[in-house]
């Protein structure tokens, strides 16, 4: 089976389907639990083992670009790429009030993005998840609910300012006394969209419940071979496409670019897209199993082709005293333009848009364009064009 995966946390634009998800459970339907009593026989924590069959299917979220594996250690959660399909999320069954909830919190080991923690919530009391209550650290103690969210708790949010993941949050103690018939109905993580990150989700902790995960297979191991014959069978200007051989017992891949992950596959193939042309790749691939990576295979090494830029063309300027506003026509892959004034570099910018500013009056310039991409050196300039800016 061929993947097809790109080469930092978000999670504003959770489906629909959320606001479907309907009544709470009385127990963890499916997930084993065990209730820790102290020697005085006061209940203290609760313990579940989440497996990959208790996650909630309906509320999935792991994307193309998204790749989620349960293993005896923890859970390996990886994404790769800045598009929307880089995205791993997923929920279990978890009843209990918001006021419960304590300081929500999990335990990662990996890159610097790291996943945030999800309460699918139902805020009225009916039984019905009315919005997901997202912690990131990159917010501090602040939970914010998506555009997605049902109105009237987007109407009844803490705060509605920015600096947050919306402009409806607060923190967890406000949301609380806003809306004190709160519940929780699943709890769970997210780690993008649109954004690059690897590593283990070892525990996730929510009010006195702890959660742990376990794989489908008890006997699960982490993989001890490193995979062989990792070849690179083609390339372009952005796509390396790699096969390997497989590893008995794997039950996905990673591939690396260096010491990052910038891949993630269930089969021996695997296209690497987002790639920058005429540059150098280390690839190497490691089988995954129980959650964790096992060795990584020796390096093959890819370059990605040159692109050819056209110089663009329609290049026109309208002329002010000290300045020149001009434009030209859009050039296929280009993602920046250079400007140049009597053939010297003058600035650059995103679109084939650009003021060039504090001229001298009455003087006659040359202006020159050439289209980039920010992977290589500019393409060919356009051909120059005189314009004199005006007196005054």
């Amino acid at each position: 089976m061929e993947n097809i995966v790109a080469c930092s946390c978000t999670t504003k634009h959770q489906e629909e389907h959320v606001r479907n998800r309907i009544a709470i459970a009385v127990a963890v339907s499916g997930v084993a639990a065990a209730t820790i009593v102290t020697a005085g026989g006061a209940q203290a924590d609760t313990s579940v083992t989440v497996r990959s069959g208790n996650f909630v299917s309906a509320l999935s979220d792991t994307r193309a670009n998204g790749h989620v594996t349960v293993g005896d250690n923890g859970i390996g959660v990886a994404t790769v790429g800045t598009d929307s399909t880089a995205k791993a999320a997923e929920y279990w069954s978890s009843p209990m009030a918001l006021a419960d909830t304590g300081t929500p919190s999990l335990d990662w080991t990996g890159t610097a993005m790291e996943p945030g923690v999800q309460l699918v919530t139902d805020f009225d009391g009916d039984g019905k998840a009315d919005a997901i209550l997202v912690g990131e650290k990159v917010y501090g103690g602040d939970w914010w609910v998506s555009d997605s969210a049902a109105q009237f708790v987007k109407d009844g949010a803490p705060e509605h300012t920015g600096g947050s993941g919306s402009a409806n949050h607060g923190t967890l103690a406000e949301w609380r006394t806003a809306f004190p018939k709160a519940r929780v109905l699943d709890t769970g993580f997210s780690l993008g969209s649109g954004v690059t990150g690897s590593g283990i989700i070892s525990k996730e902790v929510v009010g006195d419940t702890t959660f742990t995960f376990a794989g489908k297979d008890a006997a699960a191991t982490i993989p001890t071979t490193a995979p062989t014959g990792v070849t690179v069978t083609s390339t372009n200007t952005s796509v390396t496409s790699l096969k390997w051989t497989a590893v008995p017992g794997a039950e996905s891949y990673f591939i690396y670019n260096g010491d990052s992950v910038v891949g993630a596959s269930t089969g021996t193939t695997a296209n690497v897209s987002g790639l920058k042309s005429n540059t150098g790749y280390d690839f190497s691939v490691a089988a995954v199993g129980a959650g964790s990576a096992g060795p990584k295979s020796g390096v093959v090494h890819a370059v990605t082709k040159p692109f050819t830029f056209t110089a663009p063309k329609g290049l026109k300027c309208t002329a002010k005293a000290t300045a020149l506003h001009c434009t030209a026509n859009a050039v296929t892959g280009a993602n920046r333009y250079s400007w140049y004034v009597n053939g010297v570099a003058h600035g650059s910018s995103d679109a084939p848009v650009y003021d060039i500013v504090s001229l001298a009056k009455s003087t006659t310039y040359a202006i020159s364009i050439a289209a980039d991409n920010d992977t290589q050196s500019p393409g060919p300039q356009s051909a120059r064009v005189n314009y004199k800016t005006l007196a005054k």
